[in-house]
């Protein structure tokens, strides 16, 4: 049975509205953090982006296979503004159902069914615009919060499990942005988590303190109790990695479009290998506040 975490993240195969659900919750609550901030800002930008992804996963705990799928359920929300700093606020949702082989029946009337993987990133940039020698251009360094949910049912047949990982991370970004002409740039970003707290599945799958956990059926709760778990670990530990490359044309004084290729990497060595790697292909629509 699943737990009501992943229920509330990843409801049945076929019940997308849930999903969307709480993507739609997850706008809406970065919305109201980002409103108070639009008021304090000199400069300021919220834009959106759509497109296909491609993942990868391979966990050993309940896999030794590499599960890999293609979606065009992959979402992002950002925020940027300035006044004596850079910062920014990013949302971004993923949506990926992997299946090994194609479906098939057994036992006469039962379907196969594919694995179903949700995707939850929310991230908080500070950081402060360097010199740089070539006019138009910029350059900013700085330091970054992440919070990055990766929540997972295996289906095994008749049979299914939940499955998380969700490291919640500090770490330091930089971006440069290259001016090509007067309405037109491009930008390329890193980001590189350093220490992060990080909860996930138990080695037994579910142990005693995971149905404990689950106890009083209370998906936040649940949650919760599921970052309680978690522990602090360096780059010896997790090594993750963030790439962004965009590229923008200003339509007019407010509104440009443009695209982004976004890349993520995550592995861990305890209890068992981990490894996630994530392409994603953005349209991006940018409105300046």
């Amino acid at each position: 049975m699943l737990d009501d975490m992943n229920e509330f993240f990843i409801p049945t195969i076929g019940n997308r509205k849930h999903q969307l659900r709480a993507f739609t919750f997850l706008v809406l609550f970065s919305l109201f953090l980002v409103f108070p901030i639009i008021a304090f800002s000199q400069q300021s930008e919220l834009s959106l982006r759509i497109g296909p992804g491609f993942y990868d996963l391979q966990d050993q705990i309940f896999s030794p296979f590499v599960h890999h799928d293609q979606s065009f359920l992959n979402l992002g929300l950002q925020y940027d503004w300035s006044k004596k700093k850079d910062q920014f606020i990013g949302l971004e949702f993923g949506s990926y159902d992997p299946i090994l082989v194609p479906s098939y029946t057994y036992n006469d009337t039962s379907v196969t069914i594919p694995n179903s993987i949700t995707l939850v990133n929310l991230t908080y940039g500070l950081g402060k615009k360097m010199k740089v020698k070539r006019e138009g251009d910029a350059f900013t360094v700085g330091g970054f919060f992440e919070a990055d949910v990766e929540a997972i049912t295996w289906y095994f047949a008749w049979a299914n499990t939940g499955g998380y990982m969700a490291p919640f991370s500090l770490g330091i970004w930089t971006e440069y942005q290259y001016q090509l002409t007067p309405k037109s740039k491009l930008t390329g970003k890193v980001l590189l988590p350093l220490v992060s707290l990080v909860a996930r599945s138990p080695y037994l799958q579910n142990d005693d303190e995971y149905i404990q956990n689950n106890f009083e059926h209370n998906g936040f709760k649940t949650f919760f109790e599921y970052l309680g778990d978690g522990d602090v670990k360096t780059l010896n530990r997790i090594q993750q990695l963030e790439f962004n490359l965009g590229y923008q044309y200003q339509l007019s004084e407010r509104w440009s479009i443009g695209g982004q290729y976004a890349f993520r990497f995550m592995h861990a060595s305890k209890p068992r290998n981990f490894l996630s790697y994530r392409n994603t292909f953005y349209l991006n629509l940018a409105y300046a506040l």
